[in-house]
């Protein structure tokens, strides 16, 4: 571990993309929770970053419109959207991993207002994130880099999930 990340926790997500918030967001939820308690049990700890996710903000059809984002700014509609009774289809897919980070995020902001720790807590909100994959081998392409990939091999399936955004490339 480097010295600078010393005392530093931080959480991911469920991202296969399934469709089931049943699977992907009570996960999701349950890592976070796991994280920060487990955080909590270690006196060393400075700080605990949430990786989370633009699409935890509530920016459903604006694009090309300027809003601003606060603290409030859930994106209620996917978890509404992803919680509505089966089947649960492909058309899905953005709304479960909306879903799946809204409520991270809120598990983490409940504990901190119960819990009042000791160290140090913020969420990071990326956006589309691409760059080499670390290990071709044991991962494959997941994520966001996947949908790359796909749209090179002119695999167009999931081009229409991606709204215009600002990405981030890694390189």
């Amino acid at each position: 571990m480097c010295p600078a990340c010393a005392g530093i926790v931080a959480t991911a997500s469920d991202v296969t993309f399934s469709p089931d918030p049943n699977t992907v967001v009570t996960a999701a939820v349950a890592i976070a929770k796991a994280g920060i308690e487990a955080a909590a049990e270690v006196p060393s700890i400075k700080r605990f970053v949430q990786t989370s996710s633009s699409s935890a903000c509530e920016t459903h059809g604006l694009v090309n419109t300027p809003y601003d984002i606060t603290r409030d700014s859930w994106n209620l509609h996917s978890v509404e959207e992803a919680w509505k009774p089966p089947p649960y289809g492909m058309d899905r897919i953005y709304s479960t991993y909306s879903a799946s980070k809204v409520q991270q995020e809120q598990e983490i902001w409940k504990f901190v207002k119960e819990k009042k720790p000791k160290f140090e807590v913020n969420c990071v909100l990326p956006d589309f994130n691409c760059g080499p994959v670390l290990n071709v081998k044991e991962q494959g392409y997941p994520s966001t880099v996947g949908m790359l990939k796909m749209i090179f091999n002119g695999d167009m399936s999931q081009a229409g999930v991606l709204a215009p955004q600002y990405m981030v490339n890694e390189l």
